[in-house]
């Protein structure tokens, strides 16, 4: 593998050859000469001790920060990255000025052979840098002969080392192999292909991070736990699962034992655990003898094995869903049939996953043109008393009203549509659709817009046409050409609405919104048929539009939706969560306290608490916090006992419920959750976990004056009141 790095990439544009290479690869001509007059008509002016300059053009190089740039200077290196064509021996990669090319070879010398060629040929790496005014940055270009082969060090019996690694000579200058790794599109690459030096750079940046965090939060003070665990989740995350579907699925892997695939890995999952804990000591307030399970649990964060699950099975999903023109797709075909030995990521995921692209629907980049536009038009009230009046006044006048409607029952998804005509049904089509962990609710939906078309279509005479349906979302999709999950229905739709309202000769359909469950006639007889179609009462296949028909080969009528795809993969993750928490020996004394402990609960309830309030109430759910019982187990005091009353423990039920020394306190409390909150003071849950209950905790807490050395005053926030 060789690296290159293009130098002043974006200042080293040639115009003329950037427009040329957008016209070969299709870029429509209004669009190229648009681009070329805003790149020819640019001036800048240079200014530097007390010197300003005229202003002058700038003939060649793109806009640094233009959105565009990245965009096009794809096209100007395209040929760069295609040189290695359809070779199965050869493969190029690169994103903007970075490229690298990968040749295979049965030897070392073999493949740099292979390497040079594609540097030195006619209309190779080389010519295109002259062509370009692209120079390739030597200092940046690296080599490495990547083998897991190893030969015996002569010098040291019983050990062995890599296999000597050959250099290789372009244009004069000679590149030798480096032995350590070197980075390309921000993951580090070594000879062996292990990725541990990526592996120790992620958990470098995350612990950056963390630390530049503990700035911004204490455990008295700074910023509150909600947005804490926003910024860990929109910053330190990201940085640290960069490109973990190709460096991380070794974690994976389940083993015991050093020999066992997976060791390093999971050695290195523990070390992103430890800093987690820190992150989650920081959005919690908790003291830093306080558990992990514990922190994890109510900050809501998964555990590391769990994170990891999460971000590659999405990536899993993205392969399962592209195009068969992609060239992932069909190497995820052929990782599904298994390897024994030397697995990639690719093997490792297909292994774990088993998303078959067969099986799942295809998510292309751009389906439709830019200029298209829906045929028709959407009207959603904001009121659902005008809504329901202007479904009525439909019903009255001649106007062909067609009801959709999509349903679960029974772990089953149907969609159905129904047609009337001056407040009588004429008739209605339904679709089973399957499973729920194939299909969703919002796809019964679109499917029932589909079957509303069809009902249309075999309608005789219809001066005004309007669609109605219960669910905003899919209204407004209906008028997108955004790609994304189910594509190829709503391009389904756009088809056969086209196709319709030509027949007819309509100017335009309305989809109108109708809520549902409101007594709206049409919108319930939907529904029912809805729910019909789902538990397995479906129209006959000669009935349903060609699309949704089921096809012979494959026996099935749609594919598997990405979208329920990853909610069951959600759903996996959560019973992994819960089988981790499980686990622990607190886990049964936690949930005791707080029953929604695995959720986001403690989140949503310290939503509007300063950063001390959240500290002392979480601090007191797990008992560690800085009560003479705890303090004696951590040797920072001679005795548990209470210092007050002098009772030989002083834990956090002697403190709420039991001390002599905070009766009057606690009087005022039980009056307080007494008629107030309707609960009962002598219960941890209440006080600790019911949103009812927690201000009033917090006003005892602040009038026992316990806490006041280490977090001050303890006010708690005005409760919101209950709306009207």
């Amino acid at each position: 593998m060789i690296f290159l790095d293009v130098k002043a990439a974006f200042p080293s544009v040639v115009v003329e050859t950037l427009i040329h290479n957008m016209r070969k690869r299709g870029i429509p001509k209004e669009y190229t000469d648009w681009y070329q007059r805003r790149l020819e008509t640019r001036k800048t002016i240079l200014s530097f001790d007390n010197f300003q300059s005229e202003p002058f053009n700038i003939p060649i190089g793109l806009d640094q920060g233009c959105p565009l740039s990245p965009i096009t200077f794809l096209f100007y290196n395209a040929d760069l990255i295609g040189l290695g064509g359809d070779r199965c021996d050869i493969l190029t990669l690169g994103f903007i000025d970075n490229t690298a090319f990968t040749a295979r070879g049965k030897s070392f010398e073999e493949a740099n052979e292979k390497l040079l060629e594609l540097m030195n040929h006619l209309g190779g790496a080389l010519e295109w840098s002259a062509s370009h005014r692209a120079e390739f940055e030597i200092d940046k270009t690296f080599l490495i002969c990547a083998s897991r082969n190893r030969t015996a060090d002569p010098l040291h019996p019983g050990r062995y080392t890599p296999i000597k690694q050959p250099p290789i000579t372009i244009n004069g200058h000679r590149i030798e192999a480096t032995t350590t790794a070197c980075k390309f599109l921000r993951v580090f690459i070594d000879q062996e292909l292990r990725f541990m030096a990526q592996a120790s750079y992620a958990i470098v940046k995350e612990t950056k991070y963390i630390l530049a965090c503990k700035c911004l939060t204490k455990v008295s003070k700074g910023v509150k736990t909600r947005m804490m665990k926003k910024l860990y989740k929109a910053v330190a995350v990201p940085k640290m699962l960069y490109a973990i579907e190709v460096w991380g699925t070794t974690m994976l892997q389940k083993g015991t034992s050093k020999k066992e695939k997976g060791w390093n890995a999971r050695g290195f999952a523990k070390k992103m655990e430890s800093v987690q804990r820190v992150a989650a000591t920081l959005i919690t307030g908790g003291m830093r003898s306080s558990t992990t399970d514990l922190l994890f649990a109510h900050a809501d964060l998964l555990p590391i094995p769990a994170l990891i699950h999460k971000h590659i099975g999405r990536a899993a999903l993205r392969l399962a869903t592209l195009p068969p023109s992609h060239l992932l797709c069909k190497e995820l075909k052929s990782a599904l049939q298994g390897r024994r030995r030397h697995k990639s990521p690719l093997h490792h995921i297909a292994e774990t996953y088993q998303f078959n692209p067969d099986n799942f629907e295809t998510i292309t980049p751009a389906t439709i043109s830019p200029k298209w536009t829906s045929k028709a038009r959407i009207q959603t009230m904001d009121n659902p008393d005008a809504a329901a009046a202007q479904d009525a006044e439909s019903e009255r006048l001649d106007i062909v009203c067609i009801y959709s409607d999509g349903s679960r029952q029974n772990g089953n998804i149907g969609g159905a549509a129904v047609l009337r005509r001056k407040g009588h049904t004429v008739k209605s089509i339904r679709m089973h659709l399957g499973k729920d962990t194939d299909h969703t609710v919002y796809k019964g939906k679109v499917i029932g817009l589909i079957l509303a078309i069809e009902l249309l279509k075999n309608t005789q005479r219809p001066q005004s046409v309007s669609l109605a349906l219960d669910n905003q979302a899919a209204i407004h999709a209906s008028v997108t050409s955004k790609p994304g999950p189910r594509q190829y229905l709503w391009n389904a739709f756009h088809t056969n609405l086209k196709n319709v309202m030509q027949t007819h000769g309509l100017d335009h359909i309305k989809i109108r919104w109708t809520p549902g469950h409101t007594g709206i006639p049409g919108n319930e007889l939907a529904d029912k048929e809805a729910k019909k179609t789902a538990a397995g009462d479906s129209s006959s296949p000669r009935q349903l539009p060609k699309q949704l028909r089921p096809k012979k080969r494959q026996g099935q009528a749609l594919p598997r939706s990405k979208s329920a795809a990853k909610q069951e993969l959600y759903s996996n993750i959560k019973e992994f969560r819960k089988e981790i928490f499980n686990q622990s020996k607190r886990a049964g004394h936690a949930l005791k306290i707080n029953p929604t402990l695995l959720s986001s609960a403690f989140l949503k309830l310290t939503k509007d608490f300063q950063k001390r309030h959240t500290a002392i109430l979480f601090q007191l759910c797990t008992g560690h916090t800085p009560l003479n019982h705890h303090l004696h187990w951590t040797a920072k005091t001679p005795s548990p006992a209470c210092d007050y009353c002098g009772h030989h423990r002083e834990t956090v039920t002697h403190f709420l419920l039991e001390c002599a020394h905070f009766s009057a306190q606690r009087a005022w409390l039980c009056h307080e959750l007494t008629y107030k909150a309707e609960a009962h003071a002598r219960d941890l849950t209440t006080l600790l976990s019911h949103p009812k209950c927690v201000h009033a905790t917090l006003k005892y807490i602040h009038a026992t004056g316990r806490f006041k050395k280490i977090f001050g005053d303890l006010t708690p926030p005005e409760e919101e009141k209950p709306r009207d």
